[in-house]
């Protein structure tokens, strides 16, 4: 059986790693041939260290906020660069959570077509394939190695 899955809105979270990048690079491409307009959303989720200052806590929350966003924009304009197609539009949200409940609770209330992760292959594997599967719904597993297959 053959499914034709359209890609509108995909969710990519990123690390900021160059696995990320190859992910959202890859998704790009795909995107690229589509005759509609698409909507990403690049995704940073980040912990709070725990601390026995409560006072610190908001104070490392804000710290750890601004670098998640401030990464997020480095990313953001990186595929906006690679991205040649107007008809796509592309943002970006931090958010504190766990990287499984963070994705939970945005593929339940905004309707993502799929989810695209990057993976290196190695130690992270297993926990990027457990969120997925956890997930359900659709997904795209981009390894570090994926050949570069659309050039056009």
């Amino acid at each position: 059986m053959v499914y034709h899955l359209t890609m509108k809105r995909v969710l990519i979270p990123t690390d900021f790693s160059s696995d990320s990048f190859n992910t959202i690079d890859h998704v790009l491409k795909l995107l690229r041939f589509s005759n509609y307009s698409s909507y990403i959303l690049l995704l940073n989720t980040y912990l709070i260290p725990s601390t026995t200052y409560p006072d610190k806590v908001i104070e490392m929350n804000d710290q750890i906020k601004q670098i998640s966003e401030m990464n997020l924009k480095k990313e953001l304009i990186k595929a906006q660069v690679l991205s040649s197609n107007q008809l796509i539009s592309i943002e970006t949200s931090s958010r504190m959570g766990t990287l499984y409940n963070v994705i939970s609770e945005l593929t339940k209330n905004e309707k993502f077509d799929i989810v695209a992760m990057g993976k290196d292959g190695g130690k992270h594997i297993q926990k990027v394939s457990e969120t997925l599967k956890r997930l359900g719904g659709p997904t795209l597993l981009v390894g570090s190695n994926t050949s570069r297959v659309y050039n056009t």
